[in-house]
């Protein structure tokens, strides 16, 4: 990313943070216009969903996690490894306020459908799910 940069003397106009905690990184999320999220494996991406709460939209590679977790316009989904296409999918972003606008609602709409007490909701049913499967192929039986 670094040196795609470079080679398209934008480095003065992004800014790659690295690891950032706490109230620093929403505040760093409220203030940005779009999460670039190049990650070629993960398994939920918890930081689009960060993103997404304060109306950043992201793009991202159209990896599992985010192909199944982030079914929303305001998760742009590109090719794995396409950097142009990420690159120019920011500038539509940066480019266009009203669409700017548009994917920003678009991102707290969806965060806003995920509650904690969602989540452990889902977690438990998907617990309970192997427990049933387990307990149904066991060849020993406990008497």
């Amino acid at each position: 990313m670094r040196s795609y940069l470079r080679r398209t003397k934008s480095k003065n106009h992004v800014k790659i943070l690295g690891y950032v905690d706490g109230i620093e990184k929403f505040k760093i999320l409220a203030k940005s216009k779009v999460m670039i999220y190049p990650s070629y494996i993960d398994t939920f991406a918890i930081s689009v969903l960060e993103a997404l709460t304060m109306g950043t939209p992201a793009i991202a590679y159209a990896i599992p996690a985010i192909v199944i977790n982030y079914k929303t316009d305001a998760v742009i989904k590109i090719p794995i490894g396409s950097i142009d296409e990420m690159a120019k999918r920011a500038v539509e972003i940066l480019s266009n306020v009203q669409y700017y606008q548009e994917l920003s609602m678009k991102a707290i709409d969806y965060a806003s459908t995920y509650t904690w007490n969602d989540i452990a909701r889902d977690l438990l049913t998907c617990i309970i799910r192997i427990e049933e499967k387990r307990s149904s192929s066991s060849c020993m039986k406990i008497r």
